[in-house]
């Protein structure tokens, strides 16, 4: 009889876990130590101080479609400290998930198929607060990015610029999405300062910074 009660009250269990099943929170991360922040000023126009145009992306169910051309997205962490993006991949293809911080936003990246996490990155080196992650797809599907800032800080001056680098895309140096006085596209001037394109060594974030007319 007590054989029976046992197997009675293991039954019970099981059917009350499937009926509760845990949900696990991919917003939800541990308190991390605290790093110095460091304020890098942006040099074009981005959004630091309301909420970015992608709101609402705070939870993987609303992801935000990002293409893995290389195309740019400027977000913030005014009102959260969590963007969620997807894109999609094909198995076998290497993807390259790079961020830019803006003022004091301090990223770190990490790439989910459903809840499972498959990689992750917090600093580019010691200097530098943004994250890259180059991300091999295992199976042709679309996965999802999550962008959280570093020790769940939000506010204002917390930008950042993300994109998702797939096979066949140019090196970005000849992209070149910042737009200079010498380039035949559009030229993003005023009076004061002119934003010029600067390439650097393989591997490392290129950036665009002011530089002043020789007239002023």
């Amino acid at each position: 009889m007590k054989k029976y009660l046992i197997i009675l009250a293991a039954a019970a269990f099981i059917l009350a876990a499937c009926a509760n099943p845990v949900v696990t929170d991919l917003n939800s991360e541990a308190t991390q130590a605290e790093k110095t922040e460091i304020d890098r000023s942006p040099v074009r126009a981005i959004n630091l101080s309301t909420p970015d145009a992608y709101e609402n992306d705070d939870t993987q169910s609303v992801a935000k479609l990002i293409a893995s051309d290389g195309s740019i997205q400027e977000h913030n962490f005014y009102d959260d400290a969590n963007d969620w993006l997807k894109f999609s991949a094909v198995a076998g293809q290497t993807y390259v998930i790079e961020t830019w911080v803006l003022g004091v936003a301090d990223t770190v990246l990490y790439v989910y198929d459903g809840s499972s996490k498959k990689a992750t990155n917090d600093d580019k080196s010691s200097s530098d607060y943004g994250s890259r992650i180059s991300f091999t797809a295992p199976s042709t599907k679309t996965y999802t990015i999550k962008v959280y800032s570093y020790n769940n800080k939000k506010g204002t001056n917390r930008g950042y610029s993300v994109s998702v680098t797939g096979p066949g895309t140019p090196p970005r140096a000849a992209r070149s999405p910042c737009p200079s006085r010498t380039s035949n596209g559009p030229s993003l001037s005023t009076s004061t300062l002119t934003t010029t394109w600067l390439p650097t060594a393989p591997k490392t974030s290129s950036r665009c910074r002011p530089s002043v007319p020789a007239s002023v």
